[in-house]
């Protein structure tokens, strides 16, 4: 039985954390922090539960900035200058065990085009456990609007909970169907 779990979470530097080092943990990877010198990832990198990794973003964007997810996060730490910036917003969705792997790719995929990328934002997406019994998404997303020649100002928008609002996910699987209500309630600290 497919059981259906959302967690939104921001990523700040108001609550001690990093976005290289939270993408590192999630991209079982170390990477290096050019902001802080730190080497990051180094506990999580010998896991061998990442199943897929991509940056989904708009065809605005200058591609040296996703060369690769250290470069974005990276860049994202170098713009904000506060020390209470809020860097990221992290969602983590809980994946069918009865879907295949590709079937959990594909779905992934299209859900984020759908309800990130076609609003601009550049996300950060690894799946873990593809093939085990707790097979998940982490999404990571930026919070800046995106211009040619890169980050722009915040969007504030993006905070709104009916801007992430998707209402319902319906996932075929052949003989199976899934549907999810998926209505959000966002908490944040300003």
């Amino acid at each position: 039985m497919a059981i259906y779990s959302f967690k939104m979470e921001n990523i700040s530097r108001g609550e001690g954390q990093s976005s290289v080092n939270s993408a590192a943990y999630r991209h079982r990877k170390v990477f290096f922090d050019n902001r802080t010198g730190e080497v990051c990832g180094r506990k999580t990198a010998h896991k061998k539960d990442l199943s897929f990794a991509q940056i989904f973003a708009p065809e605005n964007i200058p591609p040296d900035l996703i060369v690769d997810s250290e470069t974005l996060w990276n860049a994202v730490e170098a713009l904000e200058k506060r020390k209470d910036a809020r860097l990221a917003k992290e969602f983590k969705i809980a994946l069918p065990a009865e879907l295949t792997p590709e079937q959990s790719i594909e779905l992934t995929a299209a859900f984020v085009l759908e309800h990130f990328t076609k609003k601009g934002i550049i996300v950060d997406v690894v799946i873990h456990d593809i093939s085990g019994h707790n097979p998940h998404i982490h999404i990571m997303g930026t919070t800046r609007e995106i211009l040619s020649t890169g980050f722009g100002k915040k969007v504030r928008e993006w905070d709104k909970p009916e801007t992430l609002d998707i209402g319902f996910l319906r996932i075929d699987c052949g003989a199976t169907t899934f549907i999810f209500q998926a209505r959000f309630i966002f908490f944040f600290r300003f």
